[in-house]
Formats: C-alpha cells, sequence, structure tokens
C-alpha cells in the first residue's frame, strides 16, 4: 500500500496552536508528536502541513534523492527567509547544477588543516 498526505496520521490540533507549541515548547511538541509514528502530517499556518519523517532510511532518501524530483531550494524560499537573509543565490536557495556547483566552491574552506 502507498501512504498519501490524507492516510498518514495527523496531528490533530489547530495549525496556529501547532506553530507555538514548536516555537515555545520544542521537547513537548516532539514528544506529542513522537506518538504518531515514523512518517506523520502536522498542520501549520501560513506554510500548510508539514510532512514529517524520523526513519533514518526515509530521511536518508529524502537527502540523496534527485534534485530535480525535490527542489528543497524552491520549498526553502516560499516557507522561510531564506532567501531575504542570503539573497536569490545563497547555497540554500538554488537546486540542481546551481546548487551542487556552490557547495563544491564552499568546501575547501571547510578543510583546512588547523
Amino acid at each position: 500500500m502507498r501512504e498519501t498526505l490524507q492516510t498518514l496520521p495527523h496531528l490533530r490540533r489547530p495549525a496556529a496552536a501547532n506553530a507555538a507549541e514548536y516555537w515555545i515548547s520544542p521537547e513537548r511538541f516532539a514528544r506529542r508528536c513522537g506518538r504518531l509514528g515514523d512518517r506523520f502530517v502536522v498542520p501549520m499556518p501560513a506554510t500548510g502541513p508539514w510532512l514529517c519523517l524520523t526513519d533514518p532510511d526515509d530521511i536518508q532518501c529524502v537527502f540523496t534523492a534527485d534534485t530535480n524530483v525535490l527542489r528543497f531550494g524552491a520549498a526553502l524560499a516560499k516557507t522561510s527567509p531564506h532567501l531575504l537573509l542570503l539573497g536569490p543565490t545563497g547555497l540554500t536557495n538554488v537546486d540542481g547544477p546551481e546548487h551542487l556547483h556552490r557547495r563544491r566552491m564552499q568546501l575547501p574552506a571547510f578543510h583546512r588543516r588547523v
């Protein structure tokens, strides 16, 4: 059986209550969500529902997915201030070959020996 957003467990609370608890008491929010399993949906204001994954294999699939399928930069541009803070060419705001090129340009700075 293939799961869809509609068939996954949902946190049954108003979106505003979820957002408030997420920011005010993240530990309590995580415990509340922990009862829902490895895949679940949390209604959130402004951004729409969040698909939450806790299984390491699911998370690995997301981070190794084809960037033509999952466009993380495009999603962040819609749901966070990254675009305003880092500009349209910031590493988190670009996808595909442009993201890979910019990421490779920054890697040497993190591999210097002290």
